[in-house]
């Protein structure tokens, strides 16, 4: 064993980037996890409810940014949802991925503000 002490910072020696302890906890998130399945640029309006919906919920009707055979990403003015939310997808028209007026369940995986009044939601299919 070799103990090793530096006399001033060295912050790449170790070929790792720390995040700094003191920092915002959004800011220390672990690299996110490549994605199994190729997204791609996909405008279908779906529509959007909550899996465990009550009466007087109200659907989203939107139209997708990107999907993959695992999941999509959709655009909403409704800023309700909130990750790990579950939902019920239909999709309102035929596309070559999936068929008109099936119902999937997806997980909100994560949900981006990106101004103008509007979320973006990111969201992966688990039935």
């Amino acid at each position: 064993m070799v103990r090793l002490e530096f006399t001033q910072p060295v912050p790449g020696f170790w070929g790792i980037v720390f995040p700094p302890e003191d920092g915002h906890p959004a800011e220390r998130k672990l690299p996110r996890v490549p994605r199994r399945f190729r997204r791609v640029e996909c405008s279908l309006p779906i529509q959007v409810r909550q899996a465990a919906e009550s009466a007087s919920e109200v659907r989203d009707v939107c139209i997708t940014q990107n999907i993959s055979r695992d999941g999509l990403y959709f655009k909403s003015g409704l800023l309700s949802y909130s990750e790990g939310m579950r939902l019920t997808i239909s999709f309102l028209h035929h596309s070559g991925l999936f068929a008109p007026n099936s119902k999937y369940i997806g997980q909100i995986v994560r949900v981006d503000q990106i101004g103008d009044g509007c979320v973006g939601v990111a969201v992966r299919l688990v039935g």
